[in-house]
């Protein structure tokens, strides 16, 4: 169990056996690139001070190595390019299965706030079948035809797990899915992607979710997907609505409105429109042969201003600080990116003054100063009270004399 663990960590922030081991040695660890194999593979058992090195290292509590896992996740789709390679899928669903676990611990310590609000996985085998998944999820969680404000924050606030991998700028990874204890969505995002892209591929991922293909082939399956997620961000009748029953051509001036609008893609509005039979496969043919002319494909000539960004645990995260549930310790484990909002600890802080001040060098004394005078200038623009007041003027001076 220490051997999988301490693989999942390492695999999870990103780091070969060789950095590990570099970095390792230098906070005073001395190990080698082959005796952290070991550890992985089993053969031999890390000294509690190893282990301690190495949750420093990785992340994750000391705990975390000898604790049983408590979660089990079933994988569903991964969606990405052959140039991603092994190692790196390998890496993403380290990620999320460490996302999941500290998910899962936080949703044991409020129970009030884990329920699960997705509609039960059916099977689906047509296009159309795809369609009312889609519209039965929007029934289900009360969207009405209205254009999706924040995806991600919709599928956290009905249950799922949604991890955003952001370690690099690359485009060869779309999204990956599956299933907490069976029960719970767990989806990762790519957040590196542009923001209408990313909705496209969070949408199609909860498409996997809830849809059952698996008797289908690959490219079936992704096709359904596709459709899920068109018709999840901009429903068919809305589609119709906004270009018309029947079209001859579509504008691409017109594509960029709807794509600031809704939220989708200019490319996955042409989708939609053939796919509707709002415009023909040769009309469809032909804007995109001119779509990708323009170099389009890669990067869109309009960008969508909306946010996508899971926050749902960390929000948690702080509830569970300010009801006294857990401590500033607990709460990094948990959520690590919350350490940036961990009050200073000023105890052991000596008061500055002007004897202290003295016995700093002088390129020191010179910044603590300057930033100093920018903080007591902001005070002065932005609060009142000490601007606020009445100055003497001369004819104060000269009563007060008489």
């Amino acid at each position: 169990m220490i051997a999988d663990r301490i693989r999942q960590a390492r695999l999870a922030s990103g780091l070969s056996l060789e950095q590990l081991s570099k970095q390792l040695v230098r906070s005073g660890i001395q190990i080698t690139k082959a005796g952290l194999s070991n550890y992985e593979r089993g053969k031999r058992q890390p000294a509690p001070g190893i282990l301690r090195g190495l949750s420093k290292a990785l992340g994750v509590a000391p705990t975390y190595f000898i604790c049983e896992p408590g979660v089990t996740i079933e994988w569903l789709a991964f969606r990405s390019t052959k140039r991603l390679g092994k190692k790196r899928v390998e890496e993403i669903k380290a990620c999320a299965h460490l996302a999941a676990d500290r998910a899962m611990a936080l949703f044991d310590l409020m129970p009030v706030a884990s329920l699960v609000e997705f509609p039960k996985r059916r099977r689906v085998d047509t296009l159309e079948e795809a369609d009312r998944s889609a519209a039965d999820l929007r029934s289900a969680w009360e969207m009405g035809e209205a254009p999706v404000e924040c995806l991600c924050q919709t599928a956290e606030d009905h249950g799922a797990v949604v991890v955003a991998f952001q370690r690099e700028a690359s485009t060869a990874f779309d999204g990956l899915s599956g299933t907490i204890n069976g029960q719970r969505p767990l989806l990762t995002i790519n957040t590196a992607m542009p923001t209408d892209r990313l909705r496209f591929n969070l949408a199609h991922e909860i498409g996997h979710v809830l849809m059952n293909s698996e008797d289908l082939s690959e490219k079936e399956g992704e096709l359904l997907a596709h459709r899920f997620a068109s018709s999840l961000l901009v429903p068919p009748s809305v589609v119709k609505q906004e270009l018309g029953e029947r079209r001859h051509a579509l504008s691409f001036e017109e594509l960029a409105i709807l794509k600031r609008k809704h939220g989708m893609s200019m490319a996955a509005w042409m989708y939609a429109a053939r796919a509707h039979g709002i415009i023909t496969q040769n009309c469809y043919r032909s804007l995109f042969v001119e779509f990708g002319r323009r170099g389009w494909r890669r990067q869109e000539p309009v960008e969508y201003d909306g946010k996508e960004q899971p926050n749902r645990f960390r929000q948690l995260t702080l509830r569970a600080l300010a009801e006294d549930l857990i401590g500033w310790d607990k709460a990094e484990e948990l959520c690590p990116e919350i350490s940036e909002a961990r009050p200073r600890d000023t105890a052991d802080v000596p008061v500055m003054n002007a004897a202290l001040l003295r016995t700093f060098p002088g390129d020191l004394r010179d910044r603590v100063l300057q930033e100093v005078a920018e903080v007591a200038a902001h005070d002065y623009e932005t609060d009142s009270d000490l601007t606020d007041f009445e100055a003497f003027g001369e004819g104060d001076i000269h009563e007060e004399q008489e």
